[in-house]
Formats: structure tokens, C-alpha cells, sequence
């Protein structure tokens, strides 16, 4: 009977570890992030490039499709600039405020500046960090402080 008990015992444990391990892996599925972060396998080369296409007015190659088309992409792409530049010790203490979106050029525009201070009353006054990146092609426009 011990036997029997114990099988059965061993059986659900089983059975309910695998759920889990399944359920862990499910909901904390983040293959992108995953992707990104993992460099190790990764050759990071200099010198000069073989195949300069992008000095080239061929478009035979090009991929023809929107590279930042959402709200979400232009500020991770945003903040990795801003990221560094913290890195930089400036910018301390900013924060994302403002995401705006020129339909005329199709062009991203991502601001930081520091919060409203509550506590204090305090609230700064210019100084706000700024990133415009194509919404058509990623390329970063410009990165100016706005005073």
C-alpha cells in the first residue's frame, strides 16, 4: 500500500512540476528581450566593409517597409540614446515625458526632462533631452537639449 501511495505521490509531483515548468516558461516568454541581450556568441569587427550598399542609389535590396511604426519602438530606440548619455553622468534625474509624432514627415520626436518636483513645488525650466528618428527608416535625425 506504501508503495502504491508513494508512485502516486511521485506521479502527481511530476505531473505538477512539468505544469509549472511549463507555466514559468509560458508567461515569462521574453525571446526578444532574450535576443537582445544575449551578445556572447556575438564578433564585434572594425575596418572597412565590403559591400557599401547604403553609399549606393541602388534600392534593389532595400526593404521597403516602415521601421519604427509605432509609438513603442521610437522610445526603446530613444531611451538606448538616452540611456548612454546617462551613463555620461548627464542627465541625471530625467525621465520620458512626451512622445510626439509629425505625420508631415513621418517622424518621431522623444523627450525627456525632469519631473514636476511635488514635494517642492519645484518644476525645471528648459534643458529638455530630445531624440527625432524617421519613422520610415530608424535613422536617428537629430539629438539636441532644448533650452
Amino acid at each position: 500500500m506504501k508503495k502504491i501511495f508513494f508512485i502516486l505521490i511521485s506521479i502527481v509531483y511530476l505531473v505538477l512540476g512539468g505544469v509549472f515548468v511549463y507555466l514559468y516558461y509560458t508567461l515569462n516568454d521574453d525571446t526578444d528581450a532574450k535576443t537582445i541581450r544575449n551578445y556572447s556568441n556575438v564578433k564585434c569587427l572594425s575596418g572597412e566593409y565590403h559591400n557599401k550598399i547604403w553609399n549606393e542609389d541602388n534600392d534593389q535590396n532595400v526593404l521597403d517597409t516602415e521601421f519604427v511604426p509605432d509609438m513603442e519602438s521610437a522610445v526603446q530606440i530613444a531611451n538606448i540614446i538616452f540611456c548612454n548619455k546617462q551613463k555620461q553622468g548627464l542627465f541625471n534625474g530625467y525621465e520620458l515625458q512626451q512622445v510626439f509624432y509629425d505625420e508631415d514627415d513621418s517622424v518621431w520626436i522623444i523627450s525627456f526632462w525632469m519631473p514636476f518636483d511635488e514635494k517642492n513645488g519645484v518644476i525645471t525650466i528648459g534643458s529638455n533631452f530630445n531624440v527625432a528618428i524617421s519613422k520610415k527608416n530608424g535613422e536617428i535625425l537629430k539629438v539636441w537639449v532644448e533650452e
